[in-house]
């Protein structure tokens, strides 16, 4: 009786562990389903626009109410792609936005990652408001400021620089316009107010917080003050900062809409890419809205193909930068 109340208790264990077994069989194999649902409805959201846009770039205009095409046409063309570049003056347009991009980029890491070292390092008076105010710029949309900051660029002083010469110009304070200017766009973010700078800043800010302050500890024993250890120290250092938010900046001056058809319209391909519907109108004399659809679909197929081209030489550089500097969201 004994040895047969021992069987049965260790029968009991064992089906008590092949239950646990196939519960944590079954929960894993939930969970990779769950998984590899998720994954393919977050593949179909971002690779969709990408494959339409594809889709609609390389197909004749005849071929665009054919209920028969769903994704492949049946010929190729590549009058879409050209009547774009026509459309946006290409050339011209994406030979300012790059140098908007690059100048601006350039300038915005440098000045952001200044300003964000020294609100990271040194304590002074008035730092909270500063952090306070650098949390609102983030918040606050930039159709709050587009105004003065219009007004600011239609009438340039230089920095109150030409108000002082107005006695010698009998009482006019000599102004130049940077409306339609490429320098509207780069002023800015020469004095760390680009676009989104409040968050560039923030990003260097919390780079330099996991940074330990031993280095600049033993560069101040070695004699070297504020500015030199931020350039001979500091910057060797945070160069997965600034791989992230070079790309980041990157591509936020190239695809920027709203500060380009305010301040630089003439001469931003991001705002000749939202005027091909009105040139086809004019060139043509047509409003065919499956004409529009296709050759606006091959414009946004070359304006997004530069940052697609650079992201994908950046990529691992860009991974690796965001797992050093612990930037999340």
């Amino acid at each position: 009786m004994v040895r047969l109340k021992k069987r049965k208790i260790l029968f009991k264990k064992a089906d008590k562990r092949d239950l646990s077994r196939v519960s944590r069989r079954s929960k894993a194999v939930l969970w990779a389903v769950c998984r590899a649902i998720l994954m393919c409805g977050l593949s179909f959201v971002i690779l969709y626009p990408i494959l339409y846009m594809l889709s609609m770039s390389f197909r004749p205009i005849n071929q665009m109410a054919d209920p028969s095409i769903i994704w492949i046409p049946k010929s190729l063309t590549l009058e879409n792609m050209q009547r774009a570049i026509k459309y946006m003056s290409f050339k011209e347009t994406v030979t300012n936005t790059a140098i908007i991009t690059l100048v601006g980029t350039v300038l915005q890491i440098f000045s952001a990652s200044l300003a964000g070292y020294g609100m990271s390092r040194f304590k002074f008076k008035g730092r909270g408001v500063l952090f306070a105010l650098l949390i609102a710029t983030i918040i606050m949309p930039p159709q709050n400021i587009i105004i003065p900051l219009y007004r600011q660029f239609q009438n340039f002083d230089f920095f109150w620089i030409g108000r002082l010469l107005a006695p010698f110009r009998g009482g006019e304070a000599f102004t130049v316009s940077l409306i339609d200017n490429p320098i509207s766009m780069i002023l800015p973010a020469l004095f760390a107010n680009g676009i989104r700078s409040g968050l560039v800043i923030y990003i260097f800010m919390q780079f330099f917080k996991g940074m330990p302050e031993e280095l600049e500890e033993a560069a101040c024993v070695d004699g070297c003050g504020a500015f030199a250890t931020y350039f001979k120290i500091i910057m060797p250092n945070m160069m997965p900062a600034i791989v992230t938010v070079f790309v980041f900046s990157m591509v936020w001056y190239w695809t920027d809409f709203f500060y380009s058809a305010m301040l630089n319209p003439q001469t931003s391909l991001s705002v000749a890419l939202n005027g091909i519907g009105t040139q086809i109108a004019y060139d043509t004399k047509s409003t065919n809205p499956l004409e529009v659809q296709a050759v606006t679909q091959a414009g946004c197929l070359i304006f997004i193909a530069p940052i697609l081209t650079v992201y994908l030489f950046l990529q691992r550089l860009f991974v690796q930068s965001v797992e050093r500097s612990g930037i999340t969201g």
